[in-house]
């Protein structure tokens, strides 16, 4: 019998207890309060239920991630996760929904050898494209085909990026752009308002909205700066503005596309942004990979990629 801890307040917490019981398991102790339990999880319990409602999304990253590095599970009620439940692995207890975070890895030597064959014959079959897209970008406005920005990666490395540019040179104003980005962290902007619409150029427009200034990062994932699924990496500055908890999204290898690229971006702001990714992280399977292409396929043919 499986011995678990419920962690919530109100009726939604008590209906996850009712639960549990009815699923067999056995309940440790009283409801704890998300405000009075330990990152660590209490000895002896093997899972940590949680309800979906009561617990900030930086504290639920937290106890999950401290959970994973000690082999216990956290169950959260499916409704808590209105936009990406149905990605991750699912498992329902006592007739409730739920996702569980495991921190288990999908095998790395696999993952690595499934990016280099994509990676490469996706560099060899594109390369007419690339080439016919870095013609358009140098004609559409000075400047070279390729953007480069020193960005971070998994746990605070930092690479080389490449991006078709997709923007006028002048006019730029890192210190807007980091302004920008302190609100979107602070709550206060959306992702899609980040950029300069202004100085977006006629074909960088199409770029975006197909996410193909993205193409060149399949060399990144070729060398193992980043992976075709995870989370999206950071500027440099980027990184440095991020709140500490918000960080933990990039204790995996940068991804090509993930599931903030699919489901989030130009939606939600920099917590939610960040809940994502670390879900991903400690929630992922080879069912959420499929399907996190499968739907970056429709972002893509549908248009609906970066602003």
């Amino acid at each position: 019998m499986s011995a678990v801890v419920i962690v919530g307040v109100g009726d939604a917490a008590h209906a996850v207890m009712r639960a549990a019981r009815a699923a067999n398991f056995e309940v440790v102790g009283d409801v704890l309060a998300p405000d009075s339990i330990a990152m660590d999880p209490p000895p002896g319990v093997d899972r940590v239920l949680v309800a979906a409602t009561g617990i900030s999304r930086d504290r639920l990253a937290q106890l999950a991630r401290r959970c994973a590095e000690r082999g216990v599970s956290v169950w959260l009620e499916a409704s808590a996760l209105p936009t990406i439940s149905d990605l991750l692995r699912n498992e329902s207890i006592g007739g409730l929904a739920g996702v569980v975070f495991s921190g288990a890895r999908v095998p790395g030597s696999l993952t690595r050898g499934l990016d280099i064959v994509v990676a490469a014959m996706g560099l060899l079959l594109l390369s007419p494209a690339l080439l016919l897209i870095a013609l358009l970008v140098r004609m559409s406005s000075s400047g070279s085909a390729l953007h480069r920005a020193e960005v971070v990666g998994q746990d605070g490395r930092r690479f080389t990026w490449y991006k078709f540019r997709t923007m006028r040179l002048e006019g730029e104003d890192e210190a807007q752009r980091r302004q920008r980005f302190a609100e979107f962290v602070d709550g206060d902007n959306v992702a899609g308002k980040i950029v300069d619409e202004s100085r977006v150029t006629a074909i960088g427009r199409v770029l975006r909205r197909h996410s193909l200034d993205e193409l060149p990062e399949l060399f990144s994932v070729l060398v193992g700066d980043m992976t075709l699924i995870g989370p999206r990496p950071c500027l440099v500055y980027e990184y440095e503005l991020l709140k500490r908890w918000q960080r933990a999204r990039l204790a995996v290898r940068p991804g090509l596309t993930g599931l903030w690229q699919v489901r989030g971006r130009g939606h939600v702001l920099a917590d939610e942004m960040a809940f994502m990714d670390i879900c991903y992280a400690l929630g992922r399977t080879w069912r959420t990979d499929l399907r996190v292409l499968w739907e970056t396929v429709r972002v893509v043919v549908g248009g609906r990629g970066g602003t």
